[in-house]
């Protein structure tokens, strides 16, 4: 199976990737992600590095937001520039998903953390447990208005 480039924001403004144990959940989860800080803190990055790098996937789980909350927000993001060049955003592989599973660090969390993103990761090997489809959205696959930023 190959790992699939993936960026996790734990905060969308400023943009921070992760750090501690989630890059290690998204390695488990067959992905990789090359901007993160493997147990160290979470980081702030700068947008034209999330551009070059390019992510195939983009997991928006915010420290403290469900999807809810992190939906009303989501526009700190998709009104930046080349947002839609993204190949994450072109392929429609764009997630909101609830942050406990990933910065509540508690053993059946961070295991439902793994299950979740192997299935969005890799949906032709993995199906997501029932009981994590309330967790998550996909952003263009949902009634939800995404706009980029107008020039």
């Amino acid at each position: 199976m190959p790992l699939k480039r993936v960026l996790l924001f734990e905060w969308m403004e400023p943009a921070y990737n992760c750090g501690h144990w989630i890059p290690f959940q998204i390695a488990q989860a067959g992905g990789i992600d090359m901007l993160s800080n493997p147990a160290g803190d979470s980081i702030v990055i700068s947008w034209e590095k999330i551009i070059k790098y390019n992510p195939e996937v983009l997991v928006i789980a915010p420290c403290g937001f469900e999807v809810k909350r992190s939906l009303e927000e989501l526009h700190l993001l998709t009104q930046k520039n080349d947002w839609d060049n993204l190949e994450a955003v072109k392929t429609k592989q764009v997630y909101v998903v609830d942050y406990d599973l990933f910065t509540q660090p508690s053993a059946s969390t961070l295991t439902e953390g793994i299950e979740l993103l192997a299935a969005l990761f890799h949906p032709e090997l993995f199906s997501i447990p029932e009981h994590l489809k309330r967790k998550f959205i996909n952003v263009y696959k949902q009634d939800i208005h995404v706009h980029a930023k107008q020039d």
